[in-house]
């Protein structure tokens, strides 16, 4: 039964892989005149023909719908019961992504006073509660909102930063919460068959996370404040090698790095902060090579969880690369503006 369910799966992926808004389709947003035509230069993808049914006049509901629409896509593919089970457990625990964005939102909103909507997507969303969980009254409501959504551990770790008037900011910039993520994704991704190439991509999302940590607090100037926000279980930058790199100056970061590849990373990024100033550019270019990475790890993978990881990369990058260039759409600006913030699919 599970290599049938595999066998299911991965052609079923496959099969909407083929109707992803591809590097073709960029190109044909990009010469779009208007919001509408943009819409209708992608009508033969799936992201196209939801989108062409919905009137949207504003960039937040645009936003709102391309979560929505990813969720179901996700959503979809656990309503299949021949889906062996380790694969949906590895899908599971990647999704608590959104629900850790959340919580941080639901934290910010504590803060300020605003009412920012979260993401819709992720396990507390799909419980019916991310309304409550972003408009929360304290952090007692927050932990008991994910108590109900079997992530107590994560109410857990907030409760660490509990004060008798509220909670410690640093909440929002620590990666406590990430760490324990990467743990628990790392623990489920070990079950499963080709788990070797899955924690691969793992660990490769955790070393860029802590690449884009370094570089932001050393072009900062923050250095050694940033020591304790590192991810915990990376694999090539190691613990020590990234507390190292924060106490050195932004020009010798890149000798320090034995890996090759982030190595040439480095370098392209202080390369192109130097020349502009755009702090931007780190996550542009962190983003452009982890999907070129991810996709040599996992594209030619069949019959296995990694079809599912793969998929899901694939929508994030699809709803990223359509967000801004609609939004573009809607603002009225140039997509020449936005070309460098994509990351090209297929």
């Amino acid at each position: 039964m599970t290599g049938t369910g595999y066998a299911f799966i991965s052609a079923y992926l496959k099969g909407e892989e083929s109707q992803i808004v591809d590097s073709e389709h960029l190109s044909a947003l990009g010469k779009a005149t208007g919001y509408q035509d943009a819409v209708d230069s992608i009508r033969d993808t799936d992201l196209g023909r939801f989108l062409s049914g919905l009137s949207i006049s504003t960039f937040d509901e645009l936003d709102q719908q391309l979560w929505t629409y990813f969720n179901n896509c996700l959503e979809r593919i656990t309503w299949f019961k021949s889906v062996p089970n380790p694969a949906i457990d590895v899908l599971q625990a990647y999704k608590v992504k959104y629900d850790i964005q959340n919580i941080k939102t639901a934290l910010q909103n504590l803060l300020t006073g605003n009412k920012v909507k979260g993401i819709p997507a992720g396990i507390v969303f799909n419980h019916g509660l991310l309304d409550e969980l972003v408009n929360a009254a304290g952090l007692d409501e927050i932990n008991r909102l994910l108590s109900s959504c079997n992530l107590s551990e994560y109410a857990a770790i907030l409760s660490q930063y509990k004060t008798e008037d509220g909670f410690r900011n640093e909440i929002l910039t620590d990666t406590t919460l990430e760490s324990r993520y990467f743990s628990n994704l790392i623990s489920e991704g070990d079950k499963v068959k080709d788990r070797t190439a899955l924690l691969k991509v793992f660990y490769t999302l955790i070393d860029m996370v802590n690449l884009q940590i370094v570089l932001r607090a050393v072009i900062g100037e923050t250095g050694t404040d940033a020591s304790g926000k590192i991810v915990a279980g990376g694999y090539t930058l190691s613990e020590r090698l990234l507390k190292e790199l924060l106490t050195l100056k932004v020009s010798d970061i890149a000798s320090r790095i034995e890996s090759p590849v982030y190595r040439s990373l480095t370098e392209e990024i202080i390369t192109g902060y130097e020349k502009d100033r755009n702090i931007s550019i780190i996550d542009e270019l962190v983003d452009k090579t982890k999907f070129r990475i991810i996709h040599e790890m996992l594209a030619p993978r069949n019959m296995s969880p990694a079809v599912l990881i793969w998929y899901v990369i694939l929508k994030e990058i699809e709803i990223r690369n359509v967000r801004l260039i609609l939004k573009a759409a809607l603002d009225n600006i140039p997509s020449e503006n936005i070309r460098n913030y994509l990351v090209y699919s297929l």
